[in-house]
């Protein structure tokens, strides 16, 4: 299939190059109507590329999927191989919402890549990519297991970013608890910073 859309390419730059060689040939001396003609075919044929070009990208994206993801896979590898093509980002981006700039899509693209890339995501790398289970109870169930009490209909997108506020909240009183810091401490610290001016 690669060989195949490779050949089609082939065939494309082959047209263009004798195109370009009868333009040559008749030098200056082009008449109206043959340079319309000329620049009608020039775009046909870049067209044609294009459109090429993007069907051997999708074929390529296509093989890497097939090399790189398993059965095994995670959510998170899926997401990986997806930051790390911007042309596919870009793709599915386009197919969800065609009235978005280039520009705005190319932030997003950055913005996604660095969240994939900075952040652990235990969950995301613990769910498989065939999992039968939702993820919403597969997110219940982890945080079950970290005994934080979780239904799924906390994890709605009306009670999403409440649900998120309570569990940082949570996951730093943990932190202040291991790091033997105790409500004195907290006092002490926040009492000099309003002697220092800082608070």
């Amino acid at each position: 299939m690669k060989d195949t859309a490779i050949k089609e390419i082939d065939k494309e730059v082959v047209k263009l190059k004798k195109l370009n060689a009868k333009r040559d040939k008749k030098s200056g001396f082009f008449k109206k109507k043959d340079d319309d003609k000329w620049l009608f075919d020039y775009k046909n044929i870049l067209n044609n590329l294009i459109s090429k070009y993007d069907t051997l990208d999708d074929i390529c994206f296509n093989d890497i999927i097939f090399n790189s993801l398993s059965k095994d896979s995670s959510v998170l590898d899926v997401l990986r191989l997806i930051s790390s093509n911007y042309l596919y980002f870009v793709d599915m981006t386009k197919k969800l919402d065609d009235t978005q700039s280039i520009s705005t899509i190319s932030d997003k693209f950055t913005e996604f890549k660095n969240a994939i890339n900075n952040n652990r995501f235990t969950i995301l790398n613990n769910i498989a990519l065939l999992d039968d289970k939702q993820m919403k109870e597969i997110i219940v169930d982890k945080f079950n297991l970290e005994k934080i009490k979780l239904t799924t209909n906390l994890l709605e997108k009306e009670s999403i970013d409440k649900t998120i506020g309570e569990i940082e909240t949570i996951i730093n009183y943990n932190n202040l608890v291991r790091a033997n810091i105790n409500l004195e401490d907290i006092k002490l610290y926040l009492e000099m910073e309003k002697i220092c001016g800082r608070v």
